[in-house]
């Protein structure tokens, strides 16, 4: 069974396996060994349950320095023309991540940094020894 904590986790390691360590929307900004930032927020709007958060910020508090957000604009700088993410961070607005019998379930991601870098990737989740890993991600057209 793929449990909510286990999506998240999952969907945080995949995407910094994807960025360089620290980069955020400007690499420049970044300062060396520091913990890359990211936002999550569950697309819809609504709010990741309490201990969930805890249990993700938890397992993932060694790799990223992870921020939940209940609406999307709370992780933008809505002051600047392309609304960065705040702290040089990435956006995941991750959709309808419900626990699931299943061993396996798909979830959609957006990962934004700005309103010109933003990308929409269908991802698989599977069960996994301790935990779940993505097994498969697929670029969404824009």
């Amino acid at each position: 069974m793929v449990e909510p904590d286990e999506v998240y986790v999952a969907v945080i390691r995949w995407q910094l396996a994807r960025q360089e360590p620290s980069q955020g929307s400007d690499p420049s900004d970044s300062v060396a060994g520091e913990l890359p930032v990211l936002y999550i927020a569950a697309a819809d709007g609504t709010a990741i349950d309490a201990k969930v958060q805890a249990r993700v910020a938890a397992a993932t508090t060694d790799e990223a320095k992870v921020r939940f957000a209940d609406s999307r604009d709370e992780a933008l700088d809505l002051d600047l023309e392309t609304e960065p993410v705040r702290d040089v961070g990435v956006l995941l607005s991750i959709a309808g991540v419900e626990p699931e019998a299943s061993r396996q379930t798909s979830t959609e991601v957006i990962v934004y940094r700005s309103t010109a870098d933003q990308q929409t990737f269908l991802l698989t989740v599977s069960a996994a020894g301790d935990g779940a890993s993505i097994t498969s991600s697929t670029l969404q057209p824009s």
